[in-house]
């Protein structure tokens, strides 16, 4: 599904990047808000029940339509219980550098470092990991010091 169908050419080079940056703030915020759920006390099930609730009233309309076949993964919220809610988020963050790498191994994906777009790429995939080790390893300096 193309999402820059119908759109001028200015309005369509926005809506992407906006669409992605919206769908890491919803994923933030639902993380975020499971953590302090579970820290509360809420039963992990129940939290599934609700999740699932909820999103089959405001989302299934559109997964009738567009997506047919998906799995669910409620087994993150039994991980999400074992660590902190920052540790989720990055992790979380780094499906989209795990995709592009198994896309290049599969040679769905082409990489031409001569281009920009190919040093973008490496820019991005350096920035990715490196974000994720330096924080990562001051969270767990962090935790060492207590």
């Amino acid at each position: 599904m193309d999402i820059n169908v119908g759109l001028t050419t200015a309005s369509a080079g926005w809506k992407t990047p906006l669409s992605m940056v919206l769908v890491q703030l919803f994923n933030t915020g639902m993380i975020l808000l499971s953590k302090v759920s579970i820290g509360g006390g809420m039963f992990i099930f129940s939290l599934l029940a609700y999740r699932s609730f909820f999103g089959a009233v405001f989302i299934l309309p559109f997964a009738l339509l567009y997506e047919r076949y998906s799995v669910p993964l409620s087994l993150y919220y039994y991980g999400l219980r074992d660590t902190t809610a920052s540790y989720a988020v990055i992790f979380l963050n780094i499906i989209p550098l795990v995709t592009f790498m198994i896309s290049l191994v599969l040679r769905m994906e082409t990489l031409r470092i001569s281009t920009a777009a190919g040093s973008l790429k490496i820019v991005g995939v350096f920035l990715s990991v490196g974000g994720t080790m330096l924080i990562s390893l001051y969270k767990a300096s962090l935790e060492q010091q207590q």
